[in-house]
């Protein structure tokens, strides 16, 4: 569902005659708020599993999202990529390196987040780590 939202705005905005700038700032906020739309519903979803149980739901359900959500703003524009032009050949050393790319990025996010805004309960990491020291 996401690569159709996401190919619809393409084209509408290739169809714009706005500044390139704005076009990327648009489509910036839309992966943004498809990752957090995303997260957001399936932590909601997981709430009335009988497995699952928050501390504090309402820091899961918009902090936490906020946090899964990193996920998707990485992964979105990724997957778009994939076979997106028909003469782009796509073969599984492209699609291992840009999943190993996407991984790593994804990975960046989630330790900048463990260390800037930390845990749900307020604590970072950043005093822990030797080698910031």
């Amino acid at each position: 569902m996401t690569n159709v939202i996401l190919r619809l705005l393409n084209d509408k905005l290739q169809a714009c005659s706005c500044a390139t700038r704005t076009k990327f700032f648009v489509r910036c906020a839309v992966i943004a708020a498809l990752a957090y739309f995303t997260a957001l519903m399936e932590t909601w979803t997981i709430a009335s599993f009988p497995y699952y149980s928050f501390k504090n739901r309402q820091a899961a359900y918009t902090v936490g999202s906020a946090f899964y959500a990193l996920y998707f703003v990485v992964s979105f524009p990724m997957f778009l990529r994939i076979d997106e032009k028909p003469g782009d050949k796509w073969p599984l050393s492209r699609v291992a390196i840009d999943s190993l790319g996407a991984a790593m990025l994804v990975t960046i996010l989630l330790d900048a987040w463990r260390l800037i805004v930390g845990n749900l309960d307020g604590t970072t990491a950043a005093g822990g780590i030797v080698w910031f020291g």
